[in-house]
């Protein structure tokens, strides 16, 4: 964040009074807490993703060493 934006935050919360503080302070842990919880879905979901993509390489390479039976096309 720059200087500026973050002077003029400061400038904006020093004219509030303290139920007003309180309350902006709220909405910014908030904010942050939502974004911190979706950045552990993503991550959950990526390791989700690489582990089901990990089983279909395992599949295939099963498949191929057992003279190449074809996969069922509802596996995929």
């Amino acid at each position: 964040m720059s200087n500026n934006t973050e002077q003029e935050m400061l400038d904006c919360f020093l004219k509030l009074n303290e139920a007003e503080k309180e309350a902006v302070l709220q909405l910014l842990q908030t904010f942050i807490k939502s974004k911190e919880q979706s950045e552990i879905l993503n991550l959950e979901q990526y390791n989700s993703d690489a582990k089901r993509e990990e089983l279909k390489i395992e599949v295939v390479r099963y498949a191929a060493k057992n003279n190449g039976e074809k996969i069922p096309e509802s596996y995929w």
